[in-house]
């Protein structure tokens, strides 16, 4: 089946709001960065693969660690927007690939990585898309190298406002939403031994502590976190 979110024109008009979002170091970006890096606990001088870089947010965070970092993305306005914004922002050496995530164009023969951070991209392809990626990620990982999956869940009751016309822009190329139990099962059936899977509360002030306390009900569950390394 053809991916849809082909057709979705990732322009400058896309981008212009994420980076705003960045560059105003607004709420919502603060606590994706901030749940981010807890759930991949990046050790410093590592070598990170951004996935779906976007901005090239969490290229440039690693490199404030020290990491080496490579960030891809589909998009060629996304992998020149993230070189602009690694060189404003970012430290050390970083780059950037116009690259689909289920080809991925590194040879893992002359480079492999330690984390690859895959942040708000599996909602934009298709499961079959998501299985070729993880057979991706093995192919590019250190042996012990660790992926890191952050994604919105469907269930939350934002989501479902988005549906009725509210707050669309962050609803942009969400074609495919995947639940936290198929995204570990497929890691699982790829190779991956996961390490840590959960749901994490909404960024507004009130609503992410009821999110929270009542995250074992689907409606309050706003964040899917998971992180997983090879296994043997």
């Amino acid at each position: 089946m053809e991916d849809p979110s082909k057709d979705v024109d990732y322009d400058e008009s896309y981008y212009a709001p994420l980076v705003k979002r960045y560059t105003n170091k607004t709420r919502m970006e603060k606590y994706t960065i901030a749940n981010v890096m807890r759930l991949a606990e990046i050790k410093p001088g590592s070598h990170v693969l951004e996935l779906g870089c976007g901005k090239g947010t969490f290229s440039i965070e690693c490199s404030k660690l020290g990491c080496t970092t490579v960030g891809v993305d589909r998009s060629p306005v996304a992998a020149k927007l993230a070189e602009r914004m690694f060189r404003m922002y970012g430290k050390g050496k970083g780059r950037f690939l116009v690259s689909d995530c289920a080809d991925i164009k590194i040879d893992e023969k002359k480079e492999k990585f330690d984390y690859i951070l895959a942040i708000n991209l599996v909602e934009h392809i298709y499961n079959t898309v998501f299985i070729k990626m993880l057979k991706e990620c093995k192919r590019l990982l250190n042996k012990d190298g660790k992926i890191v999956i952050y994604a919105p869940s469907q269930s939350h009751y934002l989501e479902k406002i988005k549906k009725i016309g509210l707050n669309t822009h962050s609803g942009i190329g969400h074609i495919s939403y995947k639940t936290l139990p198929y995204m570990v099962n497929e890691l699982k059936k790829a190779g991956f031994v996961v390490d840590e899977a959960y749901y994490w509360g909404s960024h507004l002030p009130l609503l992410g502590t009821v999110d929270t306390m009542l995250s074992f009900l689907p409606l309050f569950r706003r964040r899917i976190c998971i992180r997983a390394h090879l296994g043997m």
